[in-house]
C-alpha cells in the first residue's frame, strides 16, 4: 500500500487562523513583551494547562452537546437542507469556542514546573488549553480552572449568536411564540421572550479537578 494519510492540522493551528481573521487582544501580554505569536508553543500535557490557572494545579474539562437537534433534522427535507445545516453547526460551534478562548485566555509562560519529563519547559510561552474535540454540535476540552466557567458560558452565548446572524436567522430564529419547553430551554424567570430566539442552543458542563486526576476517569463518567 502507497496510501500516506498527509498532514493533520491541529486545534491549535485552527486557532490561531481564526485569531488571523479576527479582531482580538488574545496576544497583548507577549507582543508587550516583544514575543512574536509564532513563539507561542502548543501545551504539551494537562500539567502545563494547570499551571496557567490560578491557584495553579488545576484544569476544567468542559463538554457541549447541542438542544433540539433531532427536532430540528426531522423537519429537513431534501440533502441540500442537510448539508447546510451540517456546515451551519459545525461553524458555529467551532467559531464560538474560538471566540470564547480569544476572549478569556491568553499567552502563558510557564513556570514552577519541577517534574523531570517537563521542568525543562519553564520559561516557555504556551497556548493554555487543550480542545480535544469540535464535532458537529459536540465540543470537548481543556481549559485552565479559574477561566473555565467565563468559557463555557461564553460558548454557549456565541452559539447562539452565530446561528441569528442575518445570513442564518431565517433558517434558525423562531418567527412564532417562543416556547422555551419546544426547543429544549431552560425554564427560568430570566429566559429569552419573544420572537427571533435561536431554535438551537448548547447544553454544556464542566467538570474542575486537580492536574493529576487521570483523564480517563472522566471520560468514563461522560460515558
Amino acid at each position: 500500500m502507497e496510501w500516506e494519510p498527509g498532514a493533520v492540522e491541529s486545534w491549535v493551528s485552527k486557532f490561531k487562523q481564526f485569531l488571523h481573521d479576527n479582531p482580538h487582544r488574545y496576544y497583548e501580554n507577549t507582543r508587550s513583551l516583544g514575543i512574536e505569536p509564532q513563539k507561542v508553543d502548543e501545551a504539551k500535557s494537562v500539567r502545563e494547562i494547570a499551571n496557567a490557572s490560578n491557584p495553579e494545579g488545576f484544569v476544567a474539562y468542559i463538554y457541549a452537546d447541542g438542544n433540539n437537534m433531532g427536532g430540528y433534522i426531522q423537519k429537513i427535507k431534501t440533502p441540500e437542507e442537510y448539508k447546510q445545516f451540517s456546515e451551519d453547526i459545525f461553524k458555529a460551534t467551532e467559531g464560538s469556542v474560538y471566540e470564547a478562548l480569544a476572549q478569556y485566555l491568553k499567552p502563558h509562560k510557564l513556570k514552577h514546573l519541577t517534574d523531570p519529563d517537563n521542568k525543562h519547559r519553564n520559561g516557555t510561552w504556551i497556548h493554555p488549553f487543550e480542545i480535544i474535540t469540535i464535532g458537529g454540535d459536540d465540543v470537548m476540552l481543556i481549559v485552565p480552572a479559574d477561566k473555565a466557567l467565563v468559557i463555557a458560558n461564553t460558548i454557549g452565548i456565541e452559539f447562539e449568536k452565530q446561528l441569528l446572524k442575518p445570513e442564518k436567522q431565517r433558517r434558525y430564529s423562531t418567527q412564532e411564540t417562543y416556547n422555551p419547553q419546544l426547543i429544549h430551554r431552560y425554564q427560568s424567570s430570566n429566559r429569552p421572550s419573544g420572537s427571533n430566539q435561536s431554535k438551537l442552543s448548547l447544553s454544556i458542563g464542566v467538570l474542575i479537578t486537580a492536574e493529576d486526576t487521570p483523564i480517563e476517569q472522566y471520560l468514563m463518567y461522560h460515558e
